[in-house]
Order: structure tokens, then C-alpha cells, then sequence
């Protein structure tokens, strides 16, 4: 896991990346596509600064599920094999469950 310094240092490195890509292309000749490209510029910049001044990386975003579009026969298939994926689960419960049985049976003294 990287340290603020280590993300720090990325946000700079690709942001110089970023505007050098930009200062290599061809610039405009239109005077008004040269002030949108320096304001663009300004953002950027204005931008990597207030973000490199951030003492907290950026954190994940988390996503929520509302709706899962799926016809009925695929549900139907996904079932199934979910149910039967669910078997091998099922045979290591039922061995633990019967271990732990055995068990609680000799300490029990009801070994008959």
C-alpha cells in the first residue's frame, strides 16, 4: 500500500505527463481555441494541486446493485447451478458436523 507521499508523487508525475502530451501537439492558430486550451491548462493544474495538497488519498467508490436485467430461463439455469455448485459445500458441513458429533460423543462418555 502506497504512502500519501507515493500518491503524491504519481498524481504530479502523470499530471506533468499529461500537459507535456498537450504541449507537444500542435497548438491552434484560433486565438479563442488558445484561451480554452490555457484555461484548460489553469483547471488542470489548479486542479493537481489542490489534490496533491490532500493529506487523504481518494478512497474507493462503492457500487450498488438496484436492478439486474435477466430473462427467466437464464435465472432458472443460474439456480440450478448455483444448487448445484452448493453440493461440495454441503458434503464438507456434513463431515465437519459429523466429526464434531464423534467427538462430542467420546467426551460425553456415551460411547456404546
Amino acid at each position: 500500500m502506497g504512502t500519501e507521499r507515493d500518491w503524491s508523487n504519481e498524481l504530479r508525475q502523470k499530471s506533468l505527463n499529461e500537459l507535456r502530451r498537450l504541449a507537444t501537439e500542435d497548438l491552434p492558430q484560433d486565438p479563442n481555441a488558445r484561451q480554452a486550451l490555457a484555461a484548460e491548462l489553469n483547471r488542470r493544474a489548479a486542479e493537481v494541486k489542490q489534490a496533491a495538497s490532500s493529506p487523504i488519498p481518494p478512497t474507493r467508490n462503492e457500487v450498488v446493485v438496484t436492478d439486474i436485467q435477466m430473462s427467466f430461463g437464464s435465472m432458472v439455469l443460474f439456480m440450478v447451478m448455483w444448487t448445484i455448485a452448493s453440493v461440495p459445500a454441503m458434503v464438507i458441513l456434513a463431515v465437519i458436523g459429523g466429526i464434531l458429533y464423534l467427538v462430542l460423543r467420546v467426551v460425553a462418555g456415551f460411547v456404546g
